[in-house]
């Protein structure tokens, strides 16, 4: 006799939600397994390698470009839109995909400083007629190695269609609550050393303004670290070029005064510069 424990379901178990729970768990070793990362990579260079060459075969009789080859990629997560009435695509070229900035998922990296430098290089290549989120949307997988390229596919095939959506979800992912508490700790901490040049000091700060967003400082507090960060000297040297005390100042009049003494300073360091170590063209003669 049978029991009800014995017997057999129905309907199997849907195994995406198993694949994708299975694809998330070996991302998450390879953030903390170089070695086993590297490996992946090269086992997965070498399926994708072979995946094209399956699609090619089976595509060529319908006269797909690789673009649209791509775009029928099983298990995609990004389902781009119909295009407009119109509008004009982006068809990818071998060079276009080696030259993307790419992203790895080690937690040395900044993947805030990764989709700023995705949207420029798009908006650099890319047709002028073409959308730009729509670029991004193409070119983003693109971007993608070894553990990120994992978390990647464990996603919802289809389930992304638009920009803010892949970009959201990558960030949720890469960007933890632990990172940007200690990237409030860095910019608490700078504080001008001895021997540091203003537009050093203040470059290694602005360097990094697309994340003041990210923290729960607000704009008035991290101006207000920059400036008691400097010497003692160098804040004289801002109130008398301001004519007025900081205090006394807006956030913007600040910030416009902050990139107003760097432009001016830089200049300067950059003339000492060329007075100190001159040359002529007869110094660098069979250099051209």
């Amino acid at each position: 006799m049978i029991t009800r424990s014995q017997r057999q379901p129905l309907i199997s178990p849907d195994p995406e939600p198993q694949r994708r729970a299975r694809l998330l768990q070996k991302a998450n070793q390879l953030d903390h397994n170089p070695e086993m990362a590297e490996d992946h990579q090269r086992r997965n260079d070498r399926e994708i390698a072979q995946r094209r060459n399956r699609r090619r075969n089976f595509y060529e009789e319908d006269g797909l470009s690789d673009d649209e080859q791509y775009e029928r990629e099983e298990y995609q997560a990004i389902n781009l839109p119909p295009l407009a009435a119109g509008a004009v695509d982006w068809s990818f070229k071998s060079n276009i995909i080696a030259n993307i900035p790419k992203f790895y998922g080690s937690t040395s990296e900044n993947p805030h400083t990764q989709l700023k430098d995705l949207h420029n290089h798009c908006d650099t290549i890319k047709p002028t007629e073409v959308n730009i989120e729509r670029a991004k949307l193409k070119a983003f997988p693109w971007s993608l190695e070894k553990a990120a390229k994992v978390w990647y596919d464990s996603l919802t095939p289809n389930s992304i269609t638009t920009w803010q959506q892949m970009s959201s979800a990558f960030l949720k992912k890469f960007w933890s609550n632990s990172r940007a508490q200690n990237f409030e700790k860095d910019i608490v901490a700078l504080e001008q050393k001895p021997g540091m040049s203003y537009p050093e000091y203040y470059l290694k700060w602005k360097k990094n303004e697309d994340l003041w967003p990210q923290t729960s400082l607000s704009r008035k507090q991290i101006i207000g670290y920059l400036t008691s960060g400097l010497t003692a000297e160098e804040q004289e040297k801002l109130k008398w070029t301001a004519g007025k005390d900081m205090g006394q100042m807006t956030n913007d009049e600040k910030m416009e005064l902050l990139e107003k003494v760097y432009e001016m300073r830089a200049l300067q360091d950059g003339e000492a510069m060329m007075r100190e170590q001159p040359w002529s063209l007869g110094d660098h003669q069979g250099s051209f």
